[in-house]
């Protein structure tokens, strides 16, 4: 036989496992590691998830970003002290990040 996918479309994580997509291939039951290699793969996506983490993965892509601008224009300005009390403290980088329309 040919080398077979099947690719199930999911809207949620049927397994449970907090994974966007589950990839199986026939295994014999009571040996370990005994293949049955007939070339069978079956594929779960969950597409909600997968939406969702990538547009988690893309927020936090765009934060980093922010903040980057943020301590380099910090350190262009020479705002040393300011620059170590946005680390500490959130609500003051936020104030930053709004001040430099970030």
């Amino acid at each position: 036989l040919p080398s077979t996918i099947i690719i199930f479309i999911t809207q949620e994580d049927i397994f449970g496992r907090n994974l966007a997509k589950y990839t199986f291939t026939e295994q014999c039951e009571e040996i370990q590691g005994l293949h049955l290699e007939d070339g069978t793969t079956k594929k779960w996506e969950a597409v909600r998830m997968s939406y969702s983490k990538f547009l988690m993965e893309q927020g936090m892509q765009q934060g980093m970003e922010r903040v980057n601008l943020l301590i380099q224009r910090l350190l262009s300005d020479k705002r040393f002290e300011d620059l170590k009390r946005s680390v500490e403290d959130p609500a003051y980088q936020k104030e930053l990040l709004e001040e430099y329309h970030l």
